[in-house]
């Protein structure tokens, strides 16, 4: 499996810091955004990794993360010219996606859980595979409507209500992805959305939803409370447990991506000693 992350946009919402830098190199409590989905797709055991940027960022994610071979992993990038939407972004990278079966990582969402790794590695017997949370600001999502308890269609940031239930930005698709691109419109809102996409698979009884509840915590970081928030839970799992998330140097080191030699030196080369204190802690 082949993972792309999407960390492109604008982050309006985040202005005026998104008027100088990608909202997805911004920290979240001790790290940059895109550690947290990069490390989603490295626990996953995915080495093959595309980040779609806009055009003007790539040189300062590419000065972050090079071209990702410090971690055992590749990584490509594609620009996205223009903001048009979730399946715009996949569609500048459509050679990267071929036939492979793919995950697709929202840059600025955030997962803690170790179950979510289970979830994610579980054979599905279906073309595409969503993932749902429930949230009282469903307005804001991808909504799923049931129908006898099955899920029945995805309806973009609706204003009526259909259900609580809101995908999350977490997709694997298994099959005929790009078939199901090309037959992507834009909407209203002059995008071509991630839900047509999931509709398509949903319509033809090829979709699968794994439900995320209890133990498993969700952030959608487009926002500066969304931000405090994120970085405060995280805080706290590191001060109460030890243990810091989306350390990706350790996860390199812990899949067996990296030797033990490359990863001390890059311990060593970490200028940060309260970082470098946490890339040694969670290798115990």
């Amino acid at each position: 499996m082949k993972a792309i992350i999407l960390a492109g946009g604008q982050g309006k919402r985040l202005y005026p810091q998104t008027k100088v830098i990608n909202k997805h190199l911004l920290s979240i409590y001790d790290k940059p955004m895109i550690y947290y989905p990069l490390s989603i797709a490295m626990l996953s055991k995915i080495k093959d990794i595309a980040i779609v940027c806009n055009q003007k960022d790539k040189k300062s994610f590419f000065n972050l993360l090079g071209d990702g071979s410090d971690l055992g992993i590749k990584i490509t990038y594609f620009k996205q010219k223009q903001s048009d939407g979730i399946v715009g972004a996949l569609k500048t990278c459509e050679q990267f996606i071929s036939k492979n079966k793919i995950m697709v990582l929202l840059g600025d969402n955030i997962f803690y859980g170790n179950d979510l790794i289970k979830y994610i590695n579980k054979p599905y017997n279906s073309e595409c595979v969503i993932f749902s949370h429930s949230t009282s600001n469903y307005k804001n999502f991808g909504v799923a409507e049931y129908k006898s308890e099955k899920i029945f269609k995805i309806h973009e940031k609706p204003k009526k209500f259909y259900s609580t239930r809101i995908i999350v930005g977490l997709y694997i698709f298994n099959k005929n992805l790009l078939m199901k691109m090309s037959k992507a419109r834009k909407s209203k809102r002059g995008e071509y959305e991630i839900t047509d996409i999931i509709n398509q698979y949903i319509r033809s009884n090829k979709c699968a939803e794994v439900k995320l509840n209890r133990g498993i915590t969700w952030f959608d970081t487009g926002t500066f409370d969304d931000f405090l928030k994120a970085s405060n839970f995280l805080q706290i799992i590191h001060k109460e447990q030890s243990l810091s998330v989306g350390l990706i140097e350790s996860i390199a080191y812990l899949e067996n991506f990296i030797s033990k030699k490359k990863f001390i030196e890059i311990v060593k080369k970490t200028e940060n000693p309260d970082y470098r204190k946490k890339l040694l802690q969670n290798i115990v």
